[in-house]
């Protein structure tokens, strides 16, 4: 088991278990806005994965165009994208890969 802690890790171990799952990828973020990961999302589902987010829909100060812009990329990843309900507001990312790997 390897532990990373961000952000010092940086993007590359999430890039890297995005582009090893073979059947889903299913995340919840606070923020998603890194270029690199929306790119291997893309590609993930491109190649077949089935890729699902779910979003904070009002993060704590967050202009509301960033917060459209947010999903748009989300979106343009061809994955299934949904706001979190407002009862589960949370400032935790969580990831599954293939139903073994999480990320916290």
């Amino acid at each position: 088991m390897h532990v990373y802690t961000e952000p010092y890790a940086g993007t590359a171990p999430i890039v890297q278990l995005i582009q090893s799952a073979r059947k889903e990828v299913n995340l919840e973020v606070y923020f998603l806005s890194d270029r690199k990961i929306l790119n291997a999302l893309k590609a993930a589902n491109e190649r077949g994965v089935k890729v699902r987010i779910i979003l904070e829909k009002k993060p704590y100060k967050m202009p509301a165009w960033k917060i459209s812009r947010e999903m748009r990329e989300a979106q343009a990843t061809g994955a299934a994208v949904q706001w979190a309900p407002y009862r589960f507001t949370s400032h935790g990312s969580y990831w599954a890969f293939d139903h073994a790997l999480c990320h916290l």
